[in-house]
């Protein structure tokens, strides 16, 4: 099970016939017994036209698979074979015949399929043979301002950056018609005991440029982007956060070295379902867990979408951002997936109220949310939920107060004390970790 991790637990249509193995399959007793559990209607013998010719359902597995998953709302791509097919396909049978009609129906050859949609495992490739390496340096002080000018390096190995702005291969398609607006860095504040990023002091494309960017393309392939910053505050660590769009669909990421981030997910955890791996949003992609979200989305960094990344995520697939979605008639997760299944998402052991910093998360409109309510209010979103919270320490809209930093805010929540893994009403006993 991937993505239907969950799926006899969910509300979704035909949930309740989902099986589990017995004990007379070896190795899997217990176990979801999704797909075959399926097959017993949705076989390979679609209905007829009356009720007793033909088969027992009108969409065969093929075709459930095939054309109803282009359904998905975002990041998926069908021709991506091997999310669903761990084996050669050989032998098409009619599983060819719902996209490309019944001129591809039962071609049994030595060759495999799967091999003939080879976009995504071209992409995956480009992005495994050109890692990219990107450093941050202070490049003196600026004498108009007195602030620091900081500049990222930003190299791809085997690959001419200055080359592919020439070929038209690092256009954006959020920003069309601009050669260069693929090409774009951050520069950050992030607080050192937690890995946090707090702030988010300088956007930089090489195209349109943000505060003063300045880009200089080098004989070796790289490019650096300088840019005039604010000053950072002594007591957290610049890093910078580099997203490259190459032909308009391989997203490259990359940070600074002194970065180092507290990660809850796996790199797998995002294209498991949206596995399309290529450009989903202004140089966002879902591999590497989304971290290349994390340079907009960061607690730092107030956004319509959530407070930060955790909560952004939570929201769009079980909370208020999923219910305007559906109330949009666009596919969501609230009908597919159990939003108390954390470990479809979250890696093992990682959700640990007690480790969890105090650090606030900013929001549009000058307020901010404390942490673990924040992430909790992206699926628990009724007001009792959130009367609860805020009786517990949590901070909800709260507005950001003179100058002070918002990771220095005063607060204390005390969710862990009931909460945490293995107390009274752990988080463990209601939601699957």
């Amino acid at each position: 099970m991937t993505c239907h991790v969950d799926y006899a637990t969910t509300s979704a249509k035909h949930a309740g016939f989902v099986g589990s193995y017995s004990n007379l399959i070896d190795g899997m007793a217990g176990e979801m017994a999704f797909v075959d559990s399926c097959l017993g209607c949705h076989n390979q013998v679609t209905k007829g036209d009356e009720a007793s010719e033909g088969g027992y359902a009108t969409n065969t597995m093929q075709k459930i698979g095939h054309i109803n998953h282009q359904k998905f709302s975002v990041g998926f791509e069908v021709t991506n074979c091997t999310s669903c097919h761990t084996a050669p396909i050989t032998n098409t049978d009619r599983g060819c015949v719902d996209c490309h009609g019944d001129s591809m129906a039962t071609v049994a050859t030595s060759m495999d399929w799967a091999q003939v949609h080879s976009e995504v495992a071209e992409r995956k490739a480009f992005i495994e043979n050109h890692p990219m390496t990107a450093s941050l340096r202070e490049e003196g002080i600026d004498g108009a301002n007195g602030f620091p000018r900081y500049c990222v390096d930003i190299a791809v190995k085997d690959f001419d950056i200055k080359q592919a702005v020439d070929e038209g291969r690092l256009e954006s398609p959020s920003y069309p018609g601009d050669p260069e607006s693929g090409i774009s860095a951050y520069i950050h504040g992030f607080y050192e005991p937690t890995g946090i990023i707090n702030y988010r002091y300088s956007r930089m494309r090489a195209g349109t440029t943000y505060e003063n960017a300045i880009k200089t393309y080098n004989a070796d392939g790289s490019v650096s982007i300088c840019a005039d910053t604010a000053e950072i505050p002594s007591n957290i660590n610049a890093m910078g956060s580099i997203r490259l769009t190459i032909d308009g669909a391989i997203g490259v990421t990359g940070y600074t070295e002194a970065y180092k981030r507290k990660i809850v997910v796996s790199d797998d955890t995002c294209i498991t379902c949206h596995n399309a791996v290529d450009h989903y949003h202004r140089g966002g992609f879902f591999a590497e867990g989304g971290q290349s979200c994390i340079a907009c989305h960061n607690a730092g960094y107030a956004r319509n979408a959530g407070a930060g990344y955790g909560p952004m995520v939570h929201s769009h697939h079980f909370g208020a951002k999923a219910a305007e979605k559906q109330a949009n008639g666009q596919a969501t997760s609230l009908t597919k997936l159990n939003g108390a299944n954390c470990v479809a998402c979250h890696a093992d052991g990682t959700l640990k109220l007690n480790e969890v910093s105090s650090a606030m998360l900013l929001r549009r409109n000058d307020v901010q949310d404390s942490n673990i309510t924040a992430n909790c209010q992206g699926c628990h979103t009724s007001d009792a939920a959130a009367s609860h919270m805020t009786s517990q320490g949590g901070l909800i809209s709260e507005p950001i107060s003179g100058s002070a930093p918002s990771w220095e805010a005063s607060y204390s929540e005390s969710c862990a004390v009931c909460h945490d893994q293995g107390k009274t009403y752990g988080i463990d006993k209601y939601h699957n970790l």
